[in-house]
């Protein structure tokens, strides 16, 4: 699927896990119970800014709350870490990854249209430069997820 959205993202996805690795990139991991319900790749971009470079949710944990926390986890951590804005990019015809980023305060930024191959993507911003800005859980449906931000180490 990623070859398919994406031309040479499985290249991309190769950079990515060297930039986890050589510790350029975080990796962060959602688990319900003993299995991982999700992760995360943070890329810093200066020193006050991060790059969402992907998000993803197992499709038996989606509904549930775990996007949602893992946002509210990682942001917070950004607050520690004095970022004051996130930015992620996606396909502008997925209405459901745009209003699940819009309903954790994700915002479009103008003029960001860029095209990958036949499709678009649009960036969306996430201002993190006060602390009432950031994402807070609005349902009352709270899933026991935990997270944890990992080492990463290739096998292959």
């Amino acid at each position: 699927m990623l070859g398919v959205q994406y031309p040479d993202g499985l290249d991309w996805l190769e950079r990515r896990l060297d930039d986890i690795e050589s510790g350029r990139a975080q990796l962060w991991q959602a688990g319900l119970g003993k299995f991982t319900s999700g992760w995360a790749i943070v890329t810093p971009k200066g020193n006050h800014d991060v790059k969402l470079s992907t998000m993803y949710v197992a499709p038996g944990a989606r509904g549930q709350g775990v996007g949602r926390r893992m946002i509210e986890a990682i942001s917070a951590e950004w607050h520690y870490r004095n970022i004051f804005s996130a930015r992620v990019t996606f396909d502008e015809d997925d209405r459901v990854t745009r209003g699940f980023f819009e309903a954790v305060g994700f915002k479009p930024i103008p003029d960001s249209r860029r095209q990958y191959g036949a499709r678009f993507d649009r960036a969306y911003l996430l201002d993190l430069s006060s602390p009432d800005l950031l994402p807070v859980a609005t349902n009352k449906r709270r899933v026991p997820c935990e997270f944890a931000l990992h080492r990463f180490k290739r096998f292959i």
